[in-house]
């Protein structure tokens, strides 16, 4: 039995070298060897890059040989620096009220504190809000398969967790809408960027193999970080237990 782990470059590829069963000096030097922007040149590739350099990286190694027990995942929040997760990681459905009472702490003027509260009520009027608050098929938790991902959302398109949660932002896009002046700053200022680790068995499909070694060509190369350089993760409304975690890091 084997664990994916891939918050950083040294425990991705001494990971996937345990479940191919092979030298990690093997796979670099056979990783720093494939041109993927010449192979695409060609025309001839039909699959993504992630899931040809697999196959390539399975042509020369093999199988894997072990079996993918756990896989460790990141989630990406921006939170009170006095979260402690002690319940573990909730859906939204279980913390959207918990939610509320956060944004109501961190504003001091008793207009905007009123103003909240009439949200609260009444309703959001932001369309996003309402589509990820009423379906709880939009309630995670989330995460993502490699840890570096937090730092490029950017370059794969990707919402900025680490700026803020996404129910947050629609929430002060629905204050500004209803109320014509923004509280994102003043929100966002007294919050800090989080990055909680679990380990789940929910999916430990080989194919996320096929990221986590895009993953490592990208470092062995020096190439820029790609979106099929990882994968993500939907706890499709079940909580993420405390004893799951494995770390809370405060950046």
């Amino acid at each position: 039995m084997a664990t994916l782990d891939c918050g950083k470059y040294e425990s991705t590829i001494n990971s996937v070298c345990h479940i191919y069963g092979i030298e990690r000096s093997a796979a670099e030097q056979f990783l720093s060897g494939i041109d993927l922007d010449a192979a695409y040149e060609s025309g001839t590739i039909c699959s993504s890059c992630d899931d040809y350099l697999r196959e390539l990286f399975e042509s020369e190694f093999g199988q894997p040989k072990m079996q993918l027990e756990e896989v460790a995942w990141f989630h990406l929040t921006r939170t009170a620096r006095s979260s402690n997760f002690s319940e573990g990681i909730l859906p939204l459905g279980q913390i959207l009220g918990r939610v509320w009472k956060m944004l109501n702490s961190l504003l001091e003027d008793p207009e905007q504190k009123a103003n909240l509260a009439i949200m609260q009520t009444n309703g959001v009027r932001d369309f996003q809000f309402g589509l990820k608050a009423g379906n709880s098929i939009h309630h995670g938790p989330y995460a993502m398969l490699v840890r570096e991902a937090a730092f490029n959302s950017e370059k794969i398109c990707n919402h900025d967790y680490l700026e803020v949660p996404e129910i947050i932002e629609d929430i002060c896009n629905g204050y500004r809408e209803q109320f014509g002046h923004c509280i994102y700053d003043t929100v966002t200022s007294k919050l800090e960027k989080c990055i909680v680790k679990f380990k789940s068995n929910k999916y430990t499909s080989f194919n996320l193999l096929a990221p986590a070694l895009l993953y490592c060509w990208c470092i062995v190369r020096n190439e820029e970080f790609s979106s099929f350089a990882n994968t993500c993760f939907d706890s499709e409304g079940t909580p993420i237990s405390r004893e799951q975690i494995i770390s809370v890091d405060f950046l």
